[in-house]
């Protein structure tokens, strides 16, 4: 637009020595024409500037690391008669804090013309792009006026697809489970004696032992305590290193999905713990989206010595600690 705004002011200059060296009127219709001409595109872009709108999406909205992710800019309703609409875009890793910015410019189409912001995407995260300023210019490229900005686009960059080696140890239960009393009584092999106590059913009174004791004496029913993997892992880490531990958590918590076993994932945010149930594939896209979408600050302590408790859970939780050392591509260590 510098280059129009010089070109303009050249031939302003020009039409000007004419007129005042020429004695005809053809020097002075071309310097009223030239001085008329902005104001004419400024009146009738001013006009047509509210038809302008943009539009901004992620292209694709999901993919896995290292896949090419593309931000498409889209701009509509300009009628030919707006020249350029230009502006600057920012990309950010929610999850890393990592920001780029580029200057854009679209040139004047009627109907719709795009631009893409294209790039490797290099870390998991969310990574959301904003258009942080955008001018809509006249038909000459002389005057400029704010359009409204679309609303931030964001694609996910999952982990990629790590097989590994099975792990019985997570995906079978514990054989050292606890067992604790089933509420309600009912029938069932494991059973402990205990005395009798005010509201116990007279049915879960065990007759012959109480003969035997003299006083009461009350069968209660046992169950296995249900249990749960804990999949732990840190955040503060490098984020090459965090893509690899990201890697191992999606690859163990889908070996736990296929086993129907459910199972948490816990993290640490600053001093608070984070945690989220995962029992599905689809449980398990929305922890990925929530841990996706907050930046990674501090320095908390890790979850690798640190005993884990969930609040809301009375079973027996496993905590197993994910570490980028758990597999190497081709199977395990």
């Amino acid at each position: 637009m510098v280059f129009r705004r010089l070109g303009y002011a050249a031939a302003l200059a020009g039409a000007l020595l004419a007129f005042f060296l020429s004695s005809g009127y053809f020097a002075c219709y071309l310097l009223l024409l030239l001085l008329l001409l902005p104001v004419l595109s400024l009146a009738v872009s001013r006009l047509l500037v509210r038809r302008v709108s943009l539009t901004l999406s992620p292209v694709p909205a999901r993919l896995e690391r290292d896949e090419a992710l593309s931000f498409r800019l889209s701009v509509q309703g300009n009628g030919g008669l707006v020249t350029r609409v230009t502006g600057t875009l920012e990309v950010e890793n929610r999850l890393t804090g990592q920001k780029k910015s580029a200057r854009w410019s679209l040139p004047s189409q009627d109907g719709t013309c795009a631009l893409s912001q294209s790039g490797r995407s290099d870390h998991c995260g969310l990574v959301v792009c904003t258009v942080k300023r955008a001018r809509v210019w006249d038909l000459m490229g002389l005057f400029s006026w704010p359009v409204t900005l679309p609303a931030p686009a964001a694609g996910a960059v999952f982990p990629r697809f790590l097989e590994g080696k099975p792990m019985p140890e997570l995906e079978r239960p514990s054989a050292s489970l606890r067992l604790r009393p089933r509420p309600g009584g009912g029938p069932g092999e494991d059973y402990e004696l205990r005395d009798c106590r005010p509201g116990d059913p007279l049915r879960t009174i065990h007759w012959k032992c109480s003969a035997k004791r003299e006083d009461l004496v009350v069968r209660e029913v046992l169950e296995p305590t249900p249990s749960a993997v804990a999949l732990t892992f840190d955040r503060s880490l490098p984020p090459a290193v965090l893509d690899a531990v990201l890697d191992r958590v999606q690859a163990l918590s889908r070996r736990l999905i296929a086993a129907e076993s459910p199972h948490f994932l816990v993290w640490m945010e600053g001093d608070a713990l984070q945690w989220a149930a995962v029992s599905s594939s689809d449980q398990l896209t929305a922890a990925l989206m929530r841990l996706f979408s907050r930046s990674v600050s501090g320095t908390p302590a890790s979850l690798a010595e640190t005993p884990v408790a969930i609040p809301g859970y009375s079973g027996q939780l496993r905590p197993f600690h994910v570490t980028p050392d758990l597999w190497q591509e081709g199977g395990a260590l």
